[in-house]
């Protein structure tokens, strides 16, 4: 075989398509967009969605849906989704990132949401500690590199993203308690988390000294798992730029969940990425912008649930604790019906406001209890035919405004606190009532319903 043809048929290997994915044809030079689109693509989550869109699809959903099937299969065209986004000019360069937040504002919001999250911006003024909190979703977290001479943390820079703030001086803000501009302390905090956090890191910025925008190209650490609130978070998607703010190229570096492997999606040209995690918790890298971690589990040491079992031990406990308190009042108890002479603090299950205790007993409660409710309903029943009318209060208790609710105890039961007032609000005078005979009764005596 001559070398001719041995070159020939190492070219046509050459362009195979060795790889489980495919790449994208673009109308121009728009790098910028293939990158986020293949993002998107890889998404599974956002990908599903954008095909189960119904009535609230929009014209770009309908086109990106015809996009991911045909990606699927072989190399996808973007032609459609640049006129759409209305991309005039297809050789000039642009913003990746401000292309990805513009396509998921023209998405059905039913896809978008996983990468939406919520802040709250909040101003405390130094001087009388007003708080002015400010809502707001966002699609992409900035983070600033501070000092382009040295290799950057990325989960350092999100942590300083979160810190507090004063501003002083030239930047002090209007407090409208104090009618005037003062010195402020200004943060924020994540009210919600997205399922696919985006982070941008701000490697564009003015420098004053050159008069002009440069690109910031020092070494940035990018750790493969973020701890957010209660979860943790996985790096699976990584845009990254090369060149200058005039002119560059784009690509993106994603993980597929399926394959388990990272692939170099390079415009038309897909490549697998064998062995692109070196063991270490971590990445380095000069040219990373984008990077997109998706919520994969909740960290265990944030996990406060009891198991069922122990659950139902505190409920029969507590049922347990009230019934024998129930039961042991002999010596608190008074006749006189506008006198409550006794206070208890903590009840069960309340249906009313009353003197005694109740206990309502619930699907979860054990049935070794069952006998003493029984016992508790038929002593209330034999003492409805020995009261009298008179004894009977006009106005129902559960009025007063002094009933406190205490926090659940459990996502089902709750425990409420009842302050009583020692005496009806029926007497004028102590010395009257305590003038007073008072009868000891039956402990199992309730003297109204």
């Amino acid at each position: 075989m001559s070398h001719g043809i041995v070159d020939i048929l190492r070219q046509k290997l050459g362009e195979l398509h060795i790889s489980d994915f495919y790449g994208l044809v673009s109308p121009g030079l728009t790098c910028y967009l293939n990158s986020v689109l293949q993002v998107l693509f890889m998404t599974e989550e956002f990908r599903d969605r954008i095909k189960r869109c119904g009535e609230d699809a929009t014209i770009l959903d309908i086109h990106l849906k015809y996009l991911f099937t045909s990606l699927e299969k072989n190399m996808a065209r973007t032609h459609k989704i640049t006129q759409i986004l209305g991309i005039a000019n297809v050789y000039e360069q642009r913003d990746a990132a401000e292309y990805f937040e513009k396509i998921l504002r023209q998405t059905c919001p039913q896809a978008s949401k996983i990468f939406k999250g919520e802040l709250n911006h909040m101003t405390i003024c130094c001087m009388c500690n007003a708080r002015n909190n400010a809502p707001d979703f966002f699609w992409i977290l900035p983070l600033s590199i501070k000092d382009p001479h040295q290799t950057y943390r990325v989960d350092k820079g999100f942590e300083d993203f979160f810190s507090k703030e004063k501003v002083s001086g030239e930047n002090k803000i209007y407090c409208a308690h104090c009618d005037k501009s003062q010195d402020a302390i200004v943060m924020c905090e994540m009210m919600q988390p997205p399922e696919v956090l985006s982070l941008l890191l701000k490697r564009f910025h003015y420098d004053s000294e050159l008069k002009r925008n440069i690109k910031v190209k020092c070494e940035a650490e990018v750790p493969l798992m973020l701890k957010i609130k209660d979860y943790t978070y996985e790096l699976y998607a990584m845009v990254k730029h090369y060149g200058n703010l005039t002119g560059g190229h784009y690509i993106a570096f994603i993980y597929s969940f399926q394959t388990k492997e990272w692939y170099d999606f390079n415009d038309e040209r897909v490549k697998l990425k064998r062995n692109y995690i070196s063991g270490k918790p971590y990445l380095r890298s000069r040219s990373s912008y984008l990077l997109m971690y998706m919520k994969r589990s909740r960290n265990p040491e944030n996990i406060s649930e009891r198991p069922d079992a122990e659950a139902e031990e505190t409920h029969a406990a507590m049922a347990n604790e009230v019934m024998e308190t129930s039961c042991n009042r002999e010596s608190d108890i008074q006749e006189n019906d506008n006198i409550l002479p006794y206070k208890y603090n903590k009840t069960w299950t309340t249906e009313t406001a009353v003197d005694t205790v109740r206990f309502s007993p619930s699907k979860s409660q054990p049935r070794t209890n069952n006998h003493l409710n029984s016992s508790l309903k038929r002593n209330q029943t034999k003492m409805k035919s020995s009261m009298r009318p008179d004894r009977l209060p006009k106005k129902d208790i559960s009025d007063s405004t002094n009933v406190k609710t205490a926090s659940t105890l459990d996502s089902q039961k709750s425990v409420h606190y009842w302050t009583l007032p020692e005496y009806s609000p029926k007497t004028s005078k102590r010395s009257e009532l305590q003038n007073k005979s008072r009868k000891r009764t039956n402990c199992n005596v309730k003297p109204w319903k």
